[in-house]
C-alpha cells in the first residue's frame, strides 16, 4: 500500500503511520483490514485534493483510493483572507511615498502574479504601473518605497519608477493576474486635492487598514470614503510600516468553490454526484449547526445515499473539521442548461456566506453535422457536380430514423457514387448514431445559373440544417474580376510542420463571397509595403500569380493553399486541386510567412515590376483585394520581413486579429454561422472576438510548434482543409449606403455598407433605418488617404436622419441632386455643387454654412424646391440658381457674403440667381445683387449710404417688360435731353423689409437690342409698381454710365442719392448723349438781388447759359445774364448769376444751354419771392414722383391757408388747413390715383390760385 505525498496509512488507529505498508497474503488471500488515512501534519493551509492512495501486488489488478483534504489556519491573522491587500498606504513630504502589501492567506504567495498601476489625475486608464516579484511568506508585509525617500525605511522594494511618484487625487490599484483586487481611491475620479478629510485623506497622511479588513476593495469605480476602512495618522509617520495584524472572525471555508460537469440525458437523471469539502474557524455558539441550502435544480447529502434540499452539520467546537458534502443535479429535468446556481453555507457566527456555484446540462436529443454549408459546380452540360460530403451524428436520440431531404435541384446519398436521390434514411438502435457521411451532388441538366437550398436532417427528437450551394457555369464565362473585400483570410497556420514535415510552412485558407470562374487569377505576396521606402515594397519574398484551372467555385466556399519552402511550393488542398501558380518575374523568393508575425497581400490585375535597388519593388494597381496581418500592429518602414505598412484605402479590407500569432483561427466563437450578407461576414471577420488563438504550449517549449499545429489542424474546428463553405445572403453590399455601425465619421469606411468611402461616381443615400451613429462631415483626414473632403453623385438624406458639417475644413462637392428629408446641421463648411444641371429638393431644411457653386459651365444650374439659408457666404465659381417661386436667403449681411460674381465691365459672367435674392444688411455699405434671367446675368448694386431699421433687402430680375418701353410721354429729362425708351430687356424690383435710407443704385443689363448711342445717353429710372410711371429719383453723372458689345450689348448705369426702393430699369435717350450734367440749380435773396448758382459734373459742346426771368407766371421770360460754357469737359464746374431787378412778387429764372450748333436745351426752372404785403396767394409750381404731388405756394401774408385738390368731375380728394410759417411752403400730398387729370386750389380768405396737374 502507497500513500500520495501529503497522507499517511496505518493498519493501527492512531500510531504507526507510514508512507507505505505491506500487508502478508496467505494461501493467496488477504485478509480484510482496516487501512487507517490522515493528512500529514505541517502542511501549509491549503486544499490537498485527489491524491490516490494504491494497493497492488504482482499479478494483481492495482486499485485505488482517491483523497481529498483541507489544511485551515485559526486566527492571528493567517489564512483568513483570500488575497493580498493593500495595508500601509503613506503619501508623505517631497518624496516619502511607500505602500505596504499583507498576505492574509496563510500561504506564501508568488508576488510575479501581482502588479500594482497608479492612475494619475483622474485617468481611467493606469498611468504608470509597477510589476512585482519574488515571494510573500503568510502573515507577512511586502514593502515598497520611493528611493528618494528621507526617512530612513527599510523597504523589500526601493525604486525610482514613476509609479511611486503619487499624489493623494491619485488612485492605487493592486492587480493578479491583471484583475484588479484591492484600490486606494476612485479610478477614473480626480477629487481635486484629495480623498477623504483630515487624517483619514489620501493627502499628506499615513492610513493604515483596519485589522478588521480581511478583503480589499475589487471595485475601483465606487465612491472612496477613506475613513471606513482605514486609520489615519500624522504626515511622515512610518512607524508601522513591516508590520500589519489581521484579525479573523468565524470563517467558513469551502474547496473546491465550484462544481460543473453534472450532465444526465433526458429521462435518465439525476446526475453523478460530486462533492465538495467544508470546514470552519474561530465559530462561535457551538455546539451548533452549519445549515447547507442547495439551489432548486440539484440536492446534497451527508452520505451519498440520503439526498435533500438542505443539510445540517454539526460542529462541537471554534473548529469544523473538513467534512464532505455531496451534490448532484437532481432527476427529471428538461433539456437544457443548469448553470450558475449556488449552494449556501451559514451559520457558526461566519459573517460571510460561503458559496459553491454548480453548473450541469440536461442533454436532449442532439444531431450535429460537419461541415454545416457544403458548395459545388460544373460546368455547363457536364453535370451532375462533383459529390461533396458532410457527416452527420447524434446523441440521446429518440426512435429513428434520422430522416434526410434535399432540397430542389440537388441529390444525395449514402454511398459514394451511387444511390443518390431526393432523400435518405439512416436506422440506429442506440441512443447514439455514429459519424456517417452523407455524399452531395447538383444535379445534371441544370440551366446557368446559382443554386441554394437547405438539406434538412430530423428524425430521434432533433434536427439539424445543411446550407447547401452550387453554380453551372457559362463554358463562355469570363475570368472573375475581383472587388475590394471580395476575399477574405479566415484562417492562418503559419509552421504546418506536423502536417508536411517542412519546417515553416504555412496553411491559409480563404473565403471568396463571388463566384470564382475558370481563368481567374490574382497575385498574392508576402514582401512587406513600404518596408524600406515610401510607396515601394519589399522585393526578398515572394509575389505568385494563382490562375483558377478547374471549374467554378461558387460565393462562400473556403479555399485552402500550403506554401512550402520547398517544391512544389504550393499545394492546393480545398475544395480541390484545380489551380496554378507562377513566380512573378523578378521576384525569386518563396512565399511563407515567418513565425512570430507576418502579413500577406491578396490582389489583382496591375503589374509588379521589381527595380535595381534593394527593396524597390513597385505594383501598378490592378485592385487590392485583402490584406492580413500576423503582427499586432501595421508597421511602415519597418526594414523587416516580418513587418509591412498598410495601402491606404485597405482599413476595411484586412485584418489584423490583434496579437501576433502564428495559428488563428475564425471560428465565429461569438457571432455564429448563420447566413448573412458580405458585409456581415467582413464585420464578422474583423472582430477579434470571432478568432481562436490556436497556440498550446509556452514559445519556449520545444513542443510548441508541433502540439499548436495539431492543434489548429485537428482540434479547433472548422478544418479549412477537408472543405467548408459559408451561406452568403444576398444584398447588403451596395456602395453609398451610410450604416454609421461603427462611430459618425463620414471617413470611415466601416460606416458605409460597402465598406468604401464613396467618391464622386457614388449616389448616397443616408436612410432612415438601420443606422446607428448619425453622418459628421469633420476636417478631412491626411492619413492614411489625403482627403480634400467629402464627395457623391446624388445625395438622399432620408427621414429622421441628420448629416452634420462642423469644421471650417468639412466640405462636401455633390455632384448630382441633394434631397433632404431629414436635417441638415451645417455649423461650419461648404457644401459645392458640381459639374451638370442638379436639383436640391426635400421637406427638411435647406441651412448652408458656405454653398458653392462649381458648376461646368456658367449656364449649368441648380434648381431649388424650397427656400435655402446661406448663413455666412455663398461663392460662385460658375453656375446659375434657379430659385422659380422660392428665394435664396444670405443671412450675413457682410458686403462679401456673396463673391466669385462678375462685377460690371463686361458681358462674361460666371454665376448669378436666376429668380429671387435676399440679402441681409447692415446700416451701411455697397452690396451685389447677382441676378438674371434663365440665360443672362443682370447685376444689381445698392449702395447703403445711410439706413435706419433696415435688416434686409429682396432683389430679383424680370424680363421682357410687362408695360410699354417708349417713356417719350413722359417728358423725363435729364439736363435738357427727353428720355425715349427703357432698354427692352427687362427690369429689376429690389425690396427692403422696412426704415428709412439713403443709397446709390448700379445696375448692369445685357442682351437688350436697342442700346443708346453712347454710354452717357443712358440714366436708371425707378417706378413704386407696374402700375406707376417711370420716375426719375436722385443724382445722374455722365460719367458713371458705360456700354460694351462682347459678347453681347451690356450697360451700365448709375444713380445717387435715392431714398426708395422700386422698380428699376435703364433709360435712354435717342438724342445721343446728354450735353451737361447738372448737379445743381438754385436761386436765392441776398440784400435785395436775386442769385443763381448752378454747377455741372459734365459739358458736352456746351457753347454758354443763358439765365431768363419771368414775372408773368412764366407767360413770358427775358434774358437775366449770359455766361459761357466750358465746351468739353469732365470736371465740376461752378457759375454764379446776380440779378440786381428782382421784381416784387414771384420771379421765375429758367436756365437755358446752348450749344455750338444753336441747340437750345432747357435744365430748369427756380423762383423768387420779393415780398410785397399785398401780393394775393398763388401756386407757384407742381411736380410729382409717381402717385406723390409737390406744390410750392408763395403766402406772402404768412397766415394758415386751405389746400383742396379735385378730380376731373369735381369731387373733392384732398383737403387741408396749412400754416405757413415763410413767404415760401412746399405742399406734399401721397398716393393720389394715377392716371387723371387734377385741380389744385389754394385760399388764404382773401385770394385764391388754381392750377391744373396730371398723374400718369
Amino acid at each position: 500500500m502507497s500513500a500520495p505525498a501529503d497522507y499517511e496509512i496505518s493498519t493501527v488507529s492512531g500510531s504507526g503511520f507510514t508512507s507505505a505498508i505491506t500487508l502478508t497474503q496467505s494461501g493467496g488471500t488477504v485478509a480484510s483490514t482496516s487501512i487507517y488515512v490522515r493528512l500529514k501534519d505541517g502542511l501549509s493551509a491549503g486544499t490537498y485534493n485527489s491524491e490516490t492512495i494504491t494497493a497492488s501486488s504482482t499479478g494483481a489488478t492495482s486499485q485505488t483510493v482517491t483523497c481529498d483534504g483541507i489544511v485551515t489556519t485559526s486566527g492571528g491573522g493567517g489564512g483568513c483572507a483570500t488575497d493580498l491587500i493593500i495595508s500601509e498606504y503613506i503619501e508623505g513630504s517631497s518624496n516619502n511615498k511607500y505602500i505596504e502589501l499583507y498576505n492574509g492567506t496563510g500561504s506564501s504567495v508568488d508576488l510575479s502574479n501581482y502588479t500594482l498601476a497608479h492612475y494619475n489625475n483622474g485617468s481611467a486608464t493606469a498611468t504608470y504601473t509597477l510589476a512585482l516579484s519574488g515571494t510573500l511568506a503568510a502573515s507577512a508585509t511586502y514593502v515598497i518605497e520611493n528611493s528618494s525617500e528621507s526617512l530612513g525605511v527599510t523597504a523589500d522594494l526601493s525604486t525610482a519608477v514613476s509609479f511611486m511618484t503619487f499624489n493623494g487625487d491619485d488612485a492605487i490599484a493592486l492587480l493578479h493576474s491583471g484583475s484588479i483586487i484591492d484600490v486606494i481611491g476612485q479610478i477614473g475620479v480626480d477629487p481635486g486635492t484629495e480623498w477623504g478629510t483630515g487624517l483619514t485623506s489620501t493627502a499628506d497622511n499615513t492610513l493604515r487598514r483596519k485589522a478588521t479588513v480581511v478583503a480589499g476593495d475589487a471595485n475601483g469605480s465606487d465612491a472612496f470614503d477613506p475613513s471606513i476602512e482605514w486609520d489615519g495618522y500624522a504626515t511622515d509617520d512610518v512607524s508601522g510600516l513591516g508590520t500589519h495584524t489581521m484579525s479573523c472572525g468565524p470563517m467558513l471555508y469551502v474547496t473546491p468553490a465550484t462544481l460543473s460537469g453534472f450532465n444526465y440525458n433526458v429521462g435518465a437523471g439525476p446526475s453523478a454526484s460530486q462533492t465538495y469539502a467544508l470546514s470552519g474557524t474561530n465559530l462561535t455558539g457551538f455546539p451548533g449547526n452549519i445549515t447547507v441550502t442547495a439551489p432548486v435544480d440539484y440536492q446534497i447529502s451527508l452520505d451519498g445515499s440520503t439526498w435533500n434540499s438542505t443539510l445540517s452539520v454539526p460542529y462541537s467546537s471554534a473548529t469544523l473539521a473538513a467534512t464532505t458534502i455531496y451534490v448532484r443535479l437532481i432527476a427529471g429535468l428538461s433539456a437544457g442548461t443548469y448553470n450558475n446556481e449556488v449552494i449556501e453555507n451559514s451559520g457558526g457566527g461566519a459573517v460571510t456566506t460561503a458559496e459553491v456555484t454548480c453548473s450541469g446540462t440536461v442533454t436532449g436529443p442532439t444531431l450535429l453535422v460537419s461541415p454545416s454549408s457544403i458548395s459545388m459546380s460544373y460546368v455547363f452540360g457536364a453535370g451532375p457536380s462533383a459529390e461533396q460530403t458532410y457527416s452527420i451524428s447524434g446523441s440521446s436520440l429518440g426512435a429513428g430514423p434520422i430522416t434526410i431531404n434535399a432540397p430542389a435541384n440537388f441529390e444525395i446519398s449514402l454511398t459514394s457514387g451511387s444511390g443518390f436521390g431526393s432523400s435518405v434514411n439512416i436506422s440506429y438502435t442506440a441512443p447514439t448514431l455514429n459519424a456517417t457521411i452523407i455524399y452531395v451532388r447538383l444535379i445534371s441538366g441544370l440551366a446557368i445559373n446559382n443554386y441554394s437550398g437547405t438539406i434538412t436532417n430530423s428524425g430521434g427528437g432533433a434536427s439539424v440544417n445543411v446550407g447547401v450551394s452550387g453554380v453551372v457555369s457559362d463554358p463562355a464565362a469570363l475570368p472573375t474580376v475581383f472587388l475590394p473585400g471580395d476575399l477574405a483570410i479566415i484562417g492562418v497556420n503559419s509552421n504546418a510542420k506536423c502536417e508536411t514535415g517542412d519546417d515553416g510552412s504555412d496553411e491559409i485558407s480563404f473565403v471568396s463571397f463571388v463566384n470564382i470562374n475558370t481563368g481567374t487569377k490574382f497575385y498574392a505576396t508576402d514582401n512587406g509595403y513600404q518596408r524600406t521606402t515610401a510607396g515601394k515594397w519589399g522585393d526578398t519574398e515572394g509575389v505568385y500569380e494563382f490562375t483558377r484551372t478547374g471549374g467554378p467555385i461558387s460565393a462562400g466556399t473556403v479555399i485552402t493553399f500550403r506554401f512550402l519552402n520547398i517544391t512544389p511550393f504550393v499545394q492546393f488542398l480545398s475544395p480541390d486541386n484545380g489551380w496554378t501558380f507562377t513566380k512573378v518575374s523578378g521576384f525569386g523568393g518563396n512565399l511563407v510567412l515567418n513565425t512570430n508575425g507576418d502579413q500577406i497581400y491578396f490582389m489583382q490585375g496591375g503589374t509588379w515590376t521589381n527595380g535595381a535597388a534593394l527593396h524597390d519593388a513597385t505594383y501598378t494597381p490592378g485592385v487590392y483585394l485583402f490584406a492580413f496581418n500576423t503582427n499586432d500592429s501595421w508597421t511602415d518602414f519597418g526594414a523587416s520581413t516580418q513587418e509591412s505598412g498598410l495601402i491606404p484605402g485597405m482599413e476595411c479590407f484586412s485584418m489584423m486579429p490583434g496579437v501576433a500569432t502564428d495559428f488563428i483561427k475564425f471560428t465565429a466563437a461569438v457571432s455564429g454561422w448563420s447566413a448573412i450578407s458580405k458585409r456581415g461576414w467582413i464585420d464578422r471577420i474583423n472582430s477579434t472576438a470571432n478568432w481562436t488563438d490556436c497556440r498550446v504550449l509556452p514559445t519556449s517549449d520545444p513542443l510548441f510548434t508541433t502540439y499548436s499545429c495539431e492543434n489548429y489542424t485537428n482540434t479547433v474546428t472548422p478544418d479549412y482543409p477537408a472543405g467548408y463553405s459559408i451561406s452568403i445572403a444576398a444584398g447588403g453590399f451596395s456602395p453609398g449606403i451610410w450604416t454609421g455601425s461603427r462611430d459618425e465619421n463620414w471617413f470611415n469606411c466601416g460606416n458605409w455598407q460597402d465598406m468604401t468611402i464613396p467618391d464622386h461616381n457614388v449616389n448616397v443615400s443616408i436612410p432612415s433605418a438601420g443606422v446607428t451613429f448619425e453622418p459628421t462631415i469633420g476636417n478631412p483626414p491626411t492619413v492614411p488617404v489625403v482627403y480634400i473632403g467629402a464627395e457623391c453623385n446624388d445625395i438622399d438624406v432620408q427621414t429622421g436622419r441628420t448629416l452634420t458639417m462642423n469644421h471650417a475644413n468639412s466640405r462636401l462637392d455633390v455632384y448630382g441632386n441633394m434631397i433632404n428629408n431629414g436635417t441638415f446641421s451645417f455649423t461650419d463648411g461648404i457644401v459645392n455643387f458640381m459639374e451638370d444641371n442638379s436639383t436640391l429638393s426635400g421637406t427638411g431644411n435647406m441651412d448652408f454654412y458656405k454653398l458653392g457653386m462649381v458648376k461646368t459651365t456658367a449656364l449649368n444650374t441648380l434648381t431649388i424646391s424650397k427656400d435655402i439659408n446661406i448663413s455666412n457666404s455663398l461663392l460662385f465659381t460658375s453656375g446659375i440658381i434657379t430659385t422659380g417661386s422660392f428665394r435664396v436667403n444670405v443671412t450675413n449681411s457682410a458686403t462679401a457674403a456673396i463673391s466669385g460674381h462678375v462685377i460690371p465691365g463686361s458681358s462674361a459672367f460666371t454665376g448669378f440667381i436666376n429668380g429671387n435674392l435676399r440679402r441681409n444688411v447692415a446700416a451701411t455699405g455697397s452690396y451685389d445683387f447677382p441676378v438674371g434671367s434663365a440665360t443672362q446675368y443682370e447685376y444689381a448694386n445698392i449702395n447703403l449710404i445711410s439706413s435706419s431699421s433696415l435688416s434686409y433687402i429682396d432683389a430679383f430680375f424680370t424680363t421682357p417688360h410687362s408695360t410699354t418701353i417708349d417713356i417719350t410721354p413722359l417728358n423725363l429729362m435729364v439736363g435738357t435731353s427727353t428720355l425715349n425708351e427703357l432698354l427692352n430687356y427687362g427690369f429689376w424690383t429690389i425690396t427692403p423689409n422696412a426704415g428709412t435710407y439713403t443709397y446709390d443704385v448700379l445696375l448692369t443689363e445685357r442682351l437688350h437690342t436697342n442700346p443708346g448711342s453712347s454710354a452717357d445717353a443712358h440714366t436708371v429710372v425707378k417706378r413704386p409698381n407696374a402700375a406707376s410711371n417711370w420716375v426719375l429719383q436722385g443724382t445722374h453723372l455722365n460719367s458713371t454710365q458705360s456700354m460694351g458689345t462682347t459678347p453681347v450689348n451690356w450697360v451700365t448705369a448709375k444713380r445717387s442719392g435715392l431714398t426708395v426702393f422700386s422698380d428699376f430699369a435703364i433709360a435712354k435717350s435717342n438724342s445721343g448723349t446728354l450735353p451737361v450734367e447738372l448737379l445743381g440749380f438754385d436761386a436765392y435773396l441776398s440784400n435785395g438781388n436775386g442769385f443763381l448758382s448752378w454747377s455741372t459734373a459734365s459739358e458736352t459742346n456746351c457753347r454758354m447759359f443763358v439765365v431768363e426771368r419771368s414775372v408773368n407766371d412764366m407767360n413770358e421770360f427775358v434774358t437775366v445774364a449770359t455766361i459761357a460754357g466750358n465746351g468739353n469737359s469732365n470736371m465740376i464746374n461752378k457759375y454764379l448769376v446776380e440779378d440786381k431787378n428782382v421784381q416784387p412778387g414771384i420771379n421765375y429764372y429758367r436756365l437755358v444751354q446752348y450749344d455750338y450748333d444753336g441747340t437750345r436745351n432747357e435744365l430748369g426752372v427756380r423762383y423768387l419771392v420779393m415780398s410785397n404785403e399785398d401780393e394775393p396767394i398763388s401756386i407757384a409750381t407742381i411736380s410729382n414722383d409717381g402717385n406723390s404731388v409737390y406744390a410750392d405756394v408763395i403766402n406772402i401774408r404768412n397766415g394758415s391757408f386751405e389746400v383742396q385738390i379735385l378730380d376731373a368731375s369735381g369731387k373733392l380728394v384732398y383737403s387741408a388747413i396749412s400754416q405757413s410759417g415763410d413767404d415760401a411752403y412746399r405742399i406734399k400730398v401721397y398716393n393720389l390715383p394715377s392716371g387723371g387729370v387734377y385741380m389744385m386750389r389754394v385760399s388764404d380768405g382773401i385770394s385764391a390760385d388754381v392750377k391744373k396737374f396730371m398723374i400718369f
